[in-house]
């Protein structure tokens, strides 16, 4: 018998001649001419774990001729536990938002159903086995000549723990703490829970103040270094995760979450959104905390970006993550907007999730980009979901590198000057006093500090020179009264805090930093914190 040999072609690549040995049935058959001769296995790979990054998805959307799906959508309102008609409806998140949103469109006659009773309707949508939850907090009826309709809006359970569900509260953090604590020590009443996705990082003593709900409290901390919030979709709670968990140009080095092969978009969009190619950027602190020049590694950080500040950057691990989030955002770059199919099968991602990296399969060549917002379209029978991805046009080598900048040096006081709390005051009447105890915090006794009671501070080892003060009054609230500063002989100054009225006796709330200098030469500040709305608890520092 002959042998025969024949050459197959992957689609993926040139195929290697495949020698095969057929026996026909009726006679010895004639040799047929190979293009190459026969394959020949490679020789074994090296023992040892491969040592290669592993860049398998977890799901993927896979090129089809046909995706046949029979899509299974439910309404349920939880107040009754039946069912809700309606007859189209939008489910839409991004990373500037807080919540997933929904809007619906259903017959007239749901109009008395959602509107009656005093609990909100709570609806329970269901997609194809994936589930949300929405507060239905607005519901709209249009009547007109032969038609009518009801058009629906809510928002997702994590709303309940910001406006209008919860009061818009004044919030300092009394004590050292951590960043992932004021987040989470906010929602003690609200039921929200949180999936704290960043490192944390120390925020010192009344460092911090903000006012609004709780729901904002996890909003600004997150600001303060870029992260992104993703909300549940059928529970009361909040990822706090960073923009970018890795930098753009480690994108291919990585396993992303799944993989789409352009022949199952329906229709895609691109636009240009170029940004400065930036390689540094300083992050500071305010009135404490650090000041950082994060860079990537490899680089001089020589083009940097402007000076980004917050109250909350008081470590350099918040400068750093504040630092990736605005270099990650840099250079070239462009929005692309693509309509999948919702897929359910195995290993299929079903409806796409905020923050997913996606590597996109495009004809020979292939690109990655960051999920920054979805939108799930139902129009029965139909189910298409549209997502945004931030894509790089351009890598800028090197991972991020932070390094903490050496405060500089104030200037050298006059000899045997310094500036500190007079080490006991008492009031012009004798009903209260207060000293420097070299401790942080002093509660006054029995008898509270009267209206217009004053407190006092003084330069130490003053000898004549002339003293002039400079006070910083951050309140808590926007637009409070500062207290009164009154210079004294001595190099001693008179602080009298504001009376906001009340029994016993109101202030305001705030921070004030007084500033002294001595015959035109600095000498340094010291802070005072009015910690509550009574005259009972104070804090200053440092001790001269």
């Amino acid at each position: 018998m002959a042998d025969v040999s024949t050459t197959v072609e992957a689609p993926w690549d040139d195929g290697a001649p495949v020698a095969a040995l057929v026996e026909v049935p009726w006679d010895d058959a004639t040799a047929i001419g190979s293009t190459g001769g026969a394959w020949t296995a490679p020789p074994a790979p090296p023992g040892g774990t491969p040592t290669g990054p592993n860049t398998v998805a977890d799901f993927v959307i896979p090129r089809q001729a046909v995706y046949d799906v029979a899509h299974v959508v439910t309404v349920i309102d939880q107040r009754d536990g039946l069912p809700v008609e309606l007859e189209s409806m939008s489910l839409s998140c991004d990373e500037a938002s807080v919540c997933w949103t929904l809007s619906a469109a259903g017959p007239a006659a749901l109009f008395e159903r959602l509107t009656t009773g005093d609990e909100l309707p709570i609806l329970d949508i269901t997609i194809d086995g994936m589930q949300w939850i929405f507060v239905a907090e607005s519901v709209q009826r249009s009547r007109e000549f032969a038609g009518s309709g009801v058009r629906i809006t809510g928002r997702s359970l994590t709303i309940l723990a910001g406006e209008p569900y919860q009061f818009v509260q004044n919030w300092v953090n009394d004590g050292p703490t951590t960043a992932a604590q004021i987040a989470e020590q906010a929602q003690v009443f609200t039921g929200l829970e949180l999936e704290w996705q960043l490192e944390d990082w120390p925020v010192p003593d009344r460092v911090w103040t903000f006012s609004g709900s709780p729901l904002a409290v996890v909003q600004r901390v997150a600001e303060s270094v870029g992260a992104v919030l993703r909300s549940a979709r059928n529970a009361n709670s909040i990822a706090v995760m960073p923009r970018y968990r890795l930098l753009p140009n480690e994108w291919p080095e990585t396993a992303p979450d799944v993989d789409i092969h352009v022949e199952a978009v329906m229709t895609d969009s691109f636009e240009r959104s170029d940004r400065p190619a930036y390689d540094g950027i300083y992050v500071s602190g305010q009135q404490q905390g650090v000041t950082c020049l994060v860079r990537l590694a490899g680089t001089a950080g020589e083009r940097a970006a402007p000076l980004v500040t917050d109250l909350l950057i008081t470590d350099s691990v918040a400068a750093q993550q504040r630092g990736v989030a605005e270099l990650g955002a840099a250079g070239p770059q462009a929005i692309v907007r693509m309509t999948l199919p919702v897929l359910t099968d195995a290993g299929a991602p079903g409806v796409l999730e905020l923050g997913w990296l996606c590597r996109v399969f495009d004809g020979f060549s292939k690109w990655w980009g960051v999920v920054r917002a979805i939108t799930v379209d139902v129009a029965f029978p139909s189910v298409m979901q549209t997502v945004t991805l931030e894509r790089h046009l351009g890598y800028a080598e090197g991972t991020s590198a932070v390094e903490e900048e050496e405060p500089a040096a104030p200037p050298a006081p006059p000899a045997g000057a310094a500036i500190g709390w007079l080490d006991l005051v008492t009031d012009p009447d004798g009903t209260a006093a207060h000293a420097n105890s070299g401790f942080a915090q002093f509660v006054f006794g029995f008898e509270p500090i009267i209206v217009n009671t004053s407190m006092y501070a003084g330069v130490v080892g003053f000898a004549g020179e002339s003293v002039s003060w400079s006070p910083t009054w951050t309140p808590v609230n926007s637009g409070d009264p500062s207290p009164t500063l009154t210079p004294l002989s001595g190099g001693r100054v008179q602080v009298e805090w504001a009376n906001a009225g009340g029994f016993p006796p109101n202030t305001y709330p705030g921070l004030l930093v007084l500033g002294a200098t001595v015959d035109g030469g600095s000498v340094a500040t010291i802070e005072v914190v009015a910690a509550d709305a009574f005259y009972d608890t104070f804090t200053w520092g440092p001790s001269p």
